[in-house]
Order: C-alpha cells, then sequence, then structure tokens
C-alpha cells in the first residue's frame, strides 16, 4: 500500500531513523506499481533534496520508468545522462526503459543503437526489450522491421506475451498487410492455448482491434465481420 508506505518513511523521519538510498528506491518503487508516477517523481526530489545520498542503478531505473509512464521522456533521457556521468553501469532495466524513451521520441535508430548495444554489454534482451523494440517499428511504420525482431526474438528463446502480438499485428495492419497479420494471430491463439491461461498470451481487446484494422485495410470486410 502506498499511502502505507509514505507514512512509514514520514515516521522514520518523525523518530529521527535515517533513510538511505535503498529507502527512496522501495518507496518510488510502491509508487509506480501504485501507477503514482509523480509521486514517484516527487520522492526523487526529496532524495535529491536530502543530500549524501549516491543513487544506485536500480534507483535511475526507477526514475526513468516513472518518467516514461508519465510521458516525460525528455527527463528520463536526462536521468540516464545522470546516470552514465555519476558512474553507474546500465543492466537491462536501464536498456528497456531507454528504448522506451527513444520511442517515445519517435527515434528508431536510437532504439537499435540501444538494442546492438544491449548486446555488446552482455545484458539479457527480455520480452519487454523486443515488445518495446517492436512497438517503435510500428510507430515508424516499419513492418517489415518489425517481423525481423519478432523472428529474432523467437530464435533467442525468447517468448513473446499478448503486447508483443499486438504491436506486431498492428504494425502489419498498418503496413496492409492482412495476411500476415492473420497468421500472427492464428500464432497467438496457438501459444495462448498451449501455455494455458494466466501466461500472458490471451488474446485482448486491443488484439482484435488491430486484426479487425488489418482485415479493413486489406478490404477483407467479411473477415471483419
Amino acid at each position: 500500500d502506498m499511502e502505507l508506505a509514505l507514512a512509514l518513511s514520514r515516521e522514520m523521519v518523525a523518530r529521527g531513523v535515517p533513510r538511505n538510498v535503498h529507502t527512496f528506491s522501495a518507496l518510488m518503487n510502491v509508487c509506480i506499481k501504485a501507477g503514482q508516477h509523480q509521486t514517484a517523481l516527487d520522492v526523487w526530489r526529496e532524495l535529491q533534496d536530502a543530500g549524501g545520498m549516491e543513487p544506485v542503478t536500480r534507483t535511475y531505473n526507477t526514475l526513468m520508468i516513472a518518467c516514461n509512464s508519465s510521458n516525460q521522456w525528455h527527463e528520463a533521457l536526462g536521468v540516464y545522462n545522470e546516470m552514465l556521468a555519476n558512474g553507474h553501469t546500465p543492466n537491462t532495466t536501464t536498456y528497456n526503459a531507454l528504448i522506451t524513451v527513444y520511442t517515445k521520441a519517435g527515434q528508431l535508430e536510437k532504439v537499435m543503437e540501444t538494442f546492438r548495444e544491449m548486446e555488446s554489454a552482455g545484458c539479457e534482451r527480455t520480452v519487454i526489450t523486443y515488445s518495446a523494440l517492436i512497438s517503435a517499428c510500428e510507430r515508424d511504420g516499419q513492418w517489415e522491421l518489425a517481423l525481423q525482431m519478432f523472428s529474432q526474438m523467437l530464435r533467442e528463446g525468447c517468448t513473446p506475451n499478448v503486447i508483443t502480438y499486438n504491436s506486431l499485428i498492428t504494425a502489419l495492419a498498418a503496413g496492409s498487410q492482412w495476411e500476415r497479420a492473420a497468421d500472427v494471430f492464428v500464432q497467438l491463439q496457438r501459444q495462448a492455448r498451449r501455455l494455458g491461461a494466466g501466461e500472458g498470451c490471451e488474446p485482448d481487446v486491443v488484439t482484435y482491434t488491430a486484426l479487425i484494422n488489418a482485415y479493413g485495410r486489406g478490404g477483407q470486410w467479411r473477415r471483419a465481420l
């Protein structure tokens, strides 16, 4: 509970119990999980005002996620640059957040550069990585690149989730590739049956809307109905 966590933090101050950087990182994480991204940013400012505490990689990651979720990608990029300037090494979570930053900024080349940098740094590319990457391709109208990244994802043994599939189907719909979109939908259904309920692969309203759009763009009105 976010309110309880914030109350405990205030109690620490009242009792003279020192808070450290891990306290603030945990508070920010609780706020983000509660969907209160602005509150997470307020906690970060409180950390800065407190002074004498050096943020750790986890702190920077949490802050970047909060900025992204609040559509403040400029600030997220600033946090990343500050992290590097302070000598911290990015990890998978950092790179995933950075890919989201460049996706929101419409900078596909920087997205791909970050993706390649992850490999050079030995960081694992996760389903979050690939989903964000495919979303970036979709936003840039690059359906062929989205398909290539999806194929690479499968080759690396990374299991897609419904977010991945939705981004890919949306990209294919925008590219008037209704047959490919239908094939990807069938693949999603097969994976959902194989993995079972609760594994994040069941088609949702976004999936069906994207598929209907694909059929519409391809003139396949009967299929859409």
